[in-house]
């Protein structure tokens, strides 16, 4: 059942209370449960992850645990578009600390299921920790599928994932829990079920123990890998032949690139500093880096830790004493920010970022969002004499006489196009 059925579904069993209407009931209970589903968990990554993870203990209850995670789930997906609004195709930090944590505290459990010496540990005691790595697999199950059907850079804990049982049989552990006909004694069928898909030709011959060391090695080689982040697989002959050498030999350099170096840099851009060639050179990589590389991250925490401490005259004027009105001209938000004129776009795309999703100003605004767009300026008066445009009213540029846009708008020359922060609804 899809979630406008579900409301509809819900919105028919309502009940007036017998002191309201049944239109003011459904006022209230409408705006409660569109409340649910607007939600965003607070806190870091690892609060939301541990909050999203408590939740496995409604598994056996699909419709609880969706309002019940549903919140971490808005916190994550919000996270990602703020991260890949901010800037083209960078790799979400949250998102990697949220399935990050996950994953380890499913990993913890794996390791549970083998003794000092590296063999299985008896039936009794991996019975109840498969049980709870698979509610861990179910879990992740929650978010996994949304991040390979959208756009996003997908966390390699995601990427990599594999269900602890074999791709069928976890399907028809997952059917079976949303019909709540799963029990207990199913997991013993479930994972020798899993083993056999595994080992076809010892299909039906193994033990419970011999099951579970099977499915025990597959994850195991998941996290070797993750573990060893400097080992790559080899490339396959087609892609092989499609390298370009010299880009391959120019990542290797930018890599080499050390985050006090592009602080270094980047110091001396704002300060007006002289650069030497090597510096010119390592300004032009960090221009031109895009996430998931280290220059891009250097870059973001610099811009974070210089500049965003000036933000908040902007942010109090986008607030406007809750009203939300006012636009404010773009020229007047880096003045105020006092950045070089390099720092310019990602100051910008810096400042939108914390006013969504999870960004530090997001809460002031919810549920709102902020946006950038072209604003028109009346700079005459209906008898063609010239006034002071609205926008200047409120900020008023440094220089005297000065207007935010230099050139009228083609349509009509008494009104100039300029580029604004706005508060707008979120869609």
């Amino acid at each position: 059942m899809g979630l406008i059925d579900k409301f509809f579904s819900w919105l028919h069993g309502i009940k007036p209370d017998d002191d309201k209407s049944i239109e003011e009931t459904y006022e209230e209970e409408v705006a409660d449960y569109i409340a649910k589903k607007t939600d965003y968990a607070e806190g870091s990554a690892k609060d939301v992850a541990i909050r999203f993870l408590n939740e496995r203990r409604f598994i056996f209850a699909p419709d609880d645990l969706d309002d019940l995670i549903q919140p971490c789930i808005n916190r994550l997906l919000q996270e990602l578009v703020d991260s890949c609004t901010e800037e083209e195709g960078q790799i979400c930090e949250f998102a990697n600390e949220f399935t990050e944590y996950i994953d380890n505290e499913k990993a913890k459990y794996v390791k549970r299921l083998r003794d000092d010496s590296g063999n299985v540990v008896t039936s009794h005691t991996s019975l109840s920790v498969v049980d709870v790595i698979l509610k861990h697999d179910f879990m992740i199950n929650q978010y996994a599928p949304l991040l390979f059907r959208n756009h996003f850079p997908v966390p390699k804990r995601v990427a990599n994932w594999k269900p602890f049982l074999s791709d069928r049989y976890f399907l028809r552990y997952k059917i079976a829990v949303s019909k709540k006909s799963f029990r207990q004694k199913d997991i013993t069928q479930f994972v020798k079920d899993s083993a056999s898909d595994l080992n076809p030709d010892l299909g039906g011959l193994m033990d419970w123990q011999q099951s579970v060391d099977v499915l025990t090695k597959k994850q195991e080689e998941v996290y070797r890998v993750l573990d060893s982040p400097e080992a790559e697989p080899q490339p396959t002959i087609r892609s092989q032949s499609e390298y370009e050498p010299k880009k391959a030999e120019g990542k290797k350099e930018e890599d080499k690139i050390s985050e006090d170096t592009v602080g270094d840099v980047l110091s001396k851009v704002q300060s007006g500093g002289a650069l030497s060639p090597a510096d010119e050179q390592v300004l032009l990589k960090i221009e031109d880096a895009k996430s998931p590389s280290n220059l891009a991250a250097y870059r973001s925490r610099f811009i974070t830790k210089t500049f965003r401490p000036k933000y908040e005259p902007i942010i109090t004027a986008l607030i406007d004493d809750k009203n939300f009105n006012k636009d404010v001209p773009v020229d007047w938000a880096l003045e105020q920010v006092g950045c070089s004129s390099w720092f310019n776009e990602f100051v910008i795309r810096s400042i939108l970022g914390n006013c969504r999703g999870g960004g530090k100003y997001a809460n002031r605004f919810k549920p709102r969002t902020v946006l950038r767009r072209e604003v028109s300026n009346k700079t005459t008066d209906e008898m063609g004499n010239p006034v002071l445009g609205m926008l200047e009213k409120d900020f008023p540029p440094k220089s005297e006489g000065g207007k935010w846009t230099t050139e009228p708008s083609a349509d009509n020359p008494n009104w100039y196009k300029v580029d604004c922060l706005v508060v707008m609804a979120s869609e």
